[in-house]
Parts: structure tokens; C-alpha cells; sequence
């Protein structure tokens, strides 16, 4: 006991304020007297080598700091209504923590770092979990969650660094592909959905407030969740966040708008990359009119994929929007898409994405999708554009038609004039041999059908096709005079796709966007939303 009675200024001075914030029920205090990034005040590495000096790692495992720490900070023993507060077991070992991080980190190594954070924060959680006085915690785990953030997102951004991370999980793993392999940025997800979920299933309610508690921090701790999903690529793992918001959450509008926006950005994003087009657009339109108009590159972010949406929907951007500070470099990327599309021009379409650009829409995640989802709408431009050339117009007994040859024939036309078209294709796996003959991936009245039958299966066109005459007819019922044929065999894309989802009542509807209203908005209370099984948009 000779070592707990020796002085300890700085750690007595520390604990002492501490205990003064908790009893007067401070959190904005406590959350600026527990720092953990540099820069900091030269007291903390005080306290740091103050600790370190009398209560080594070695020293009966911390029993002695334990002890220090209980007899500085009064236990709470009041109501969780009570006006003054104090400390609880799960705060103690919090603090016990706090004080073994400052005694144990150094800045230099981030990988150690990152560890000793994260255990902080862990403990930081249990004590958040406490159903009286846990609240107080609410600002300092937001910050702390923060840092540890910024911290995991920096070292995968550094695998020189957390090489050896890898290698200890495979040597421990062996050959089992059965044990999971967390990245760092994966594992600081997990950790923080614990207080994302004690946030959200709080009860605490007020009479003058709409929101109370720790419920205050649902979207803070969601949103960084979200960052570190999208940043490790495992965004299937936000379903269940998004599952339990739409079951437990108060209506997003509650929240600052910051909160909002950034929350609307990942969720447009998710269902973006779940093929929900229609829906992600929504969410993204909103996040973006709901964003400060100084925040250039957070508005910037948003236009990137609200853009993307918009033209895989048939809605291509405004030379006004494009003008726009935000959207600075974004007309030289999708314009030519744009052009593409709306020309029927196979080749342009498939240059303006494998051109200067296609780094650009791949790191972003935007590459395949406008890849796979648009050039059904190319070709019912090509389609359109062919109808208007040479298509048959109809008269009063006979329906409008298009010769299928001739979309094959320009289709053809187009591809032979590609300077960038793949050499005739030969298996590698084949043995040589004289009568080899390579296979030219070119377009066939086969394929043309195909996709005819598609563009009509989907609404993009009106009509049928005569298999036998190779030719597409529009169905015009009774409806005559110039122009008619074209508007209603080619209806515009967007406006059927909104069509479909207003038939089926879903227009405007997002899954996981709590919206106000008499009966909770779009998610009534307890209402469980299966986002993985939701079809695309135009499906």
C-alpha cells in the first residue's frame, strides 16, 4: 500500500473535477476533460506519466487504480431523476481505462493506438449502457467514437502497417475459410453498433423535448457506422442498421440537419448499390436540397450519385444544375453519357465509359451500373431514332411498325465503325488447329429480339413483335395524328418507372427514412422491413 499513499497531484486534481462534473450531471464537460487526440494540453501527458510512474501495467493489475479512482469519485445513490449524480461500477472501470490509455499510448505507433482506443471506447459503451446516469456519457462516446474512427480509417489507408494483423488472423485461422478475417475498420463498425443499438432502444422521455436521452445520439453514431461500412465495402452489413432505425427510430426530421444529410447520403447510397434506383434517388435528392449550399464537397459527394441515379432512370441533368460551384468537373464526365444515350449511339456509350473518365467511375462505385443499366436504354434510343427514319407511321387501318433488320443493320453499322472493337474471339483453352474459325462477337437478329422483348417486357416500349415478319408493331388503340406513334411506342423511361411504383402505392417511399406523420410516417411502430429481398427499381 506504500505506492497508493505517495503523491499524486495531477491524477487527485483529475478525478476530483470529474467527480464534480458527474455530480452536477455535466456531460459537456466530462466529454471536454476526456480528450484522446493531439494536440493536447502538456497536463494530460502529466497525468499520463503520473500514472505510469505509480501504477504500472505490472502492478496488481490495476487493482490499486481501481481502488484510487473509488475513493475520488462518490457513488450514485440517488433517482434516475435526481438532481445530483454520481459514479456507478461500469464509469469506475470507464475511468480506469481513461487513465491506463494515457499511461500506456504512444501517438507514433497507430496500430497500438488504434488497440488501446478501442478498448476505451469499449468500456466507454458499458458505461454509456447504464439506465440512470449512462447519459452523461452520450457526448464523450460520440467524440471518442469519432476519433477512433478517423483512426481505423487512416490505418486502412495504411495496410504497410496492419500487414501483420492479417498474417497473425491466417496463421490462427489456418486453412478454415470458416473463421472470419475482420479489417480493423470492420471490427471499430462492430464495436460502435453497440452504441448505436443502446442509443436507439433507449426510453427516455421528455415533456418539453421530441427527443430525450440517448436517443439524441442515434444518427451520430449511425452515420459514422455507415462511413466505416462503405469504407471497408461490406455495406451489406448495414441492413440490420437500417432494419432496426425503421423499427425503433423517432422521424429522421427531428434530427439537425447535418444528421439528416449525412444520413440520406449512405442510405441513397445503399440502396443504390442494391439496385434501387428509383428509391436512392429519392433519398439523394433530399440529402442534397437539405445540405448548406457552402458545403461544396459534401454536396459535390451527393451529386455524384444522385446524377448517376437520375440517368439510369432516364433523367439526365440540367445545364443550369451542371453549372452549378457543387458540380465543378461533373459535366465533362457525364454529359458524354448523356449524349450517348440519348443519340442510340452504342460506341459513344460504351467510349464515354472506357474513355479518360473510367478510373473516375470506377473508384466511385459508378462504372457497372451505369454500364449494365443503361445500354437497354441506348438501344431503345437506337430503336426510336430508327422508328423515326424509317419506320412505318401507320395510316387508319394499318399500325405503325419498325423493321427489326433494320435496327440490326445500323447496330452492325455502328459496331464495325468502332476503332475500339475487340479482336474476334478465340478460346485459350481450345486446341490449335486449321479449322479453327474465331468467334466475332457481333450483334444478330437473335440478340436485337432479345432485347426488343426486353425493352417491352420493361414499359420502354409500347407495343409487340411479329416474330415471323421481324418486325415491332406499336399498339396505338384509337389514337391517331403526327407524333402519336412515337409517344406512345416510346414513352419516356422515367415516367414509367414512377408509373410502376405508383401503381403499387410505393412512390416516394424509402425503406428506413422515419418520417413523421399520424401514423409514424412510413414505418408504423414495430414494422419489420426486409431491405435485402426488395426488387429494383423498373423490375
Amino acid at each position: 500500500m506504500t505506492v497508493f499513499r505517495m503523491s499524486t497531484p495531477t491524477i487527485d486534481t483529475f478525478l476530483t473535477a470529474i467527480a464534480g462534473f458527474l455530480r452536477i450531471k455535466s456531460a459537456v464537460q466530462i466529454q471536454d476533460y476526456l480528450r484522446v487526440e493531439p494536440p493536447v494540453p502538456a497536463i494530460y501527458h502529466t497525468l499520463g506519466a503520473e500514472v505510469r510512474q505509480f501504477y504500472p501495467p505490472e502492478l496488481e493489475e490495476g487493482r490499486l487504480l481501481e481502488g484510487k479512482i473509488n475513493s475520488l469519485l462518490p457513488e450514485f445513490d440517488g433517482e434516475p431523476d435526481s438532481v445530483h449524480g454520481g459514479s456507478w461500477p461500469g464509469f469506475v472501470e470507464f475511468m480506469k481505462s481513461y487513465l491506463e490509455f494515457w499511461r500506456d499510448v504512444n501517438f507514433e505507433n497507430l496500430v497500438d493506438t488504434h488497440e488501446l482506443l478501442s478498448a476505451l471506447v469499449n468500456q466507454c459503451i458499458t458505461a454509456l449502457s447504464n439506465p440512470s446516469m449512462g447519459v452523461v456519457l452520450l457526448p464523450t462516446t460520440k467524440s471518442l467514437s469519432v476519433a477512433l474512427s478517423k483512426l481505423a480509417i487512416t490505418l486502412d489507408k495504411r495496410p504497410d502497417l496492419t500487414a501483420h494483423i492479417f498474417q497473425r488472423q491466417a496463421f490462427m485461422g489456418g486453412d478454415d475459410e470458416s473463421v472470419a478475417k475482420q479489417t480493423l475498420v470492420e471490427s471499430t463498425a462492430e464495436l460502435l453498433q453497440r452504441a448505436f443499438t443502446i442509443c436507439l432502444i433507449d426510453r427516455s422521455k421528455s415533456a418539453t423535448e421530441r427527443l430525450a436521452g440517448k436517443k439524441t445520439g442515434i444518427f451520430t453514431i449511425a452515420n459514422l457506422v455507415l462511413k466505416l461500412l462503405f469504407q471497408c465495402g461490406k455495406t451489406r452489413l448495414a441492413t440490420q442498421l437500417f432494419t432496426n432505425i425503421s423499427q425503433h427510430s423517432p422521424p429522421l426530421s427531428y434530427y439537425p440537419a447535418s444528421h439528416r444529410v449525412t444520413y440520406l447520403y449512405y442510405l441513397g447510397r445503399y440502396l443504390f448499390s442494391n439496385n434501387q434506383f428509383l428509391r436512392s434517388q429519392t433519398a439523394l435528392q433530399a440529402a442534397y436540397e437539405q445540405c448548406h449550399p457552402q458545403c461544396l464537397k459534401h454536396r459535390n459527394l451527393v451529386l455524384v450519385y444522385l446524377i448517376t441515379a437520375n440517368i439510369i432512370l432516364g433523367r439526365f441533368p440540367s445545364s443550369a444544375l451542371l453549372q452549378r460551384p457543387e458540380a465543378a468537373g461533373l459535366a465533362q464526365k457525364f454529359l458524354p453519357v448523356c449524349r450517348a444515350i440519348a443519340r442510340g449511339d452504342l460506341v459513344g456509350f460504351q467510349d464515354s465509359l472506357n474513355g479518360t473518365h473510367r478510373s473516375w467511375f470506377l473508384k466511385r462505385g459508378i462504372l457497372l451500373p451505369l454500364k449494365n443499366r443503361c445500354e437497354i436504354t441506348v438501344w431503345r434510343s437506337l430503336a426510336r431514332k430508327t422508328f423515326l427514319l424509317n419506320g412505318f407511321q401507320g395510316d387508319l387501318k394499318r399500325a405503325p411498325t419498325l423493321s427489326l433488320t433494320d435496327i440490326l443493320h445500323l447496330a452492325q453499322y455502328l459496331d464495325a465503325r468502332n476503332p475500339n472493337k475487340s479482336p474476334p474471339y478465340i478460346d485459350d483453352d481450345l486446341e490449335s488447329g486449321e479449322d479453327e474459325t474465331p468467334t466475332d462477337l457481333t450483334w444478330t437478329m437473335v440478340d436485337v429480339e432479345a432485347i426488343i422483348c426486353s425493352l417491352i417486357e420493361q414499359g420502354f416500349m409500347h407495343g409487340y413483335i411479329s416474330h415471323k415478319q421481324k418486325k415491332f408493331a406499336i399498339l396505338r388503340g384509337g389514337e391517331r395524328g403526327p407524333g402519336t406513334a412515337v409517344r406512345i411506342g416510346f414513352p419516356p423511361v422515367h415516367g414509367v418507372i414512377v408509373a410502376k411504383a405508383r401503381a403499387k402505392g410505393e412512390e416516394g417511399y424509402v425503406p428506413a427514412w422515419v418520417k413523421d406523420g399520424p401514423h409514424g410516417g412510413m414505418f408504423a411502430g414495430g414494422t419489420v422491413v426486409n431491405l435485402s429481398g426488395a426488387r429494383p427499381a423498373g423490375s
